[in-house]
């Protein structure tokens, strides 16, 4: 029994294990890891400060050379080539644009030297170039002379896309085909419906101009009255081919084939109708 009380003694005095506090890894890492220290003030307007000083020094290069560009003698225009000029004579298209050889090239804008140029009646598009150190490059695109319109008793030149863009005056063209029939008004009010009616009369001028006899007789005038009928005028004693209403492609044969005889017979024709809306293939003569 004895034995027995001691082994129980001696396993009661056994003390329990000591417990070890462990901290997790992220905790550790936390307080190990060293804080990034705030960047202060002065910190701040040295670097402020550096980049007013870098952008102005960056300012002052470039300043001194576009000063050093539009000063050296390095950059005057030597040569200024022009293309597409047949009416305009270059020194006027220079004129107009204001480029001088031995001026400074970057004195010279392109977009103004273009906006003066495309103001100009007889011009309709223009390009400016620059191509250092000292070469200028001018194309233009003249507007071509189709016919003349009478407004209110006045004449106006007409380019090919039907539009009035001059009005005549000594030494433009005088051997063009006259558009008559059409009022300032109208087309003032409403220019597409005019500019279509002037198109039309421009494209009767082209199918008698494939014509035989066009060169015979040449067209002198195009009349279109309110409802849009044509009377065209040809040849030196002004014969009128009375068309009527549009398409008049298969008319204007017809009349060359009528002027074609009456010119072999010698007879004057005074006016040809070929505007019966009802037998259209009828032609009526009218002699002198």
């Amino acid at each position: 029994m004895t034995n027995q009380r001691n082994t129980r003694k001696k396993r009661g005095s056994r003390k329990a294990p000591t417990e070890q506090m462990s901290f997790s890894d992220a905790n550790i890492s936390a307080e190990s890891t060293p804080r990034k220290p705030r960047r202060r003030f002065s910190d701040w307007a040295k670097l402020f400060f550096g980049l007013v000083l870098t952008a102005s020094l960056g300012l002052m290069i470039a300043y001194g050379a576009y000063h050093y560009a539009k000063s050296t003698p390095r950059f005057n225009i030597v040569n200024v080539e022009v293309e597409g000029a047949h009416r305009l004579l270059e020194a006027d298209i220079l004129g107009v644009a204001k480029v001088k050889v031995g001026d400074n090239i970057f004195k010279l804008v392109p977009e103004d030297g273009e906006k003066r140029l495309a103001a100009h009646p007889w011009i309709s598009h223009v390009r400016i170039s620059r191509r250092l150190p000292g070469q200028i490059k001018i194309v233009v695109e003249e507007r071509e002379a189709a016919a003349l319109l009478e407004l209110s008793r006045q004449l106006f030149l007409v380019d090919i896309d039907g539009s009035p863009f001059k009005a005549w005056s000594a030494g433009d063209p005088s051997d063009l085909p006259i558009i008559t029939g059409l009022s300032a008004d109208k087309l003032k009010a409403n220019r597409k419906v005019e500019v279509g009616r002037i198109l039309a009369a421009l494209e009767l001028l082209r199918d008698y101009a494939l014509t035989q006899q066009a060169k015979a007789d040449a067209a002198q005038e195009v009349h279109l009255d309110r409802l849009g009928h044509a009377t065209l005028i040809v040849g030196e004693q002004g014969v009128a081919l009375r068309l009527g209403a549009a398409p008049w492609k298969s008319k204007l044969l017809r009349a060359a084939k009528v002027l074609r005889k009456a010119n072999r017979a010698g007879g004057q024709s005074e006016t040809i109708f070929l505007d019966n809306s009802s037998h259209p293939e009828r032609v009526v003569v009218r002699l002198r």
